[in-house]
């Protein structure tokens, strides 16, 4: 089930926090967001709203104070 949901909402693992995506990863994923002025791909959370896939879109989205 898709839902729109805020940011700040999302709560992140160490796994993810502790972390670096590297750079060409982070760079492909603003240059789609720049462009296409959307998503390309999902922020997935569970039901306790902690992220489980997609921090590289999660971390674009919070640059660009979304």
């Amino acid at each position: 089930m898709n839902r729109l949901m805020k940011l700040s909402e999302i709560k992140i693992k160490p796994s993810f926090s502790e972390t670096t995506p590297r750079e060409e990863k982070m760079e492909e994923c603003r240059n789609n967001y720049v462009t296409h002025g959307e998503q390309d791909r999902y922020v997935v959370v569970d039901h306790t709203n902690t992220l489980i896939d997609g921090y590289i879109m999660y971390l674009v989205l919070k640059e660009n104070n979304v």
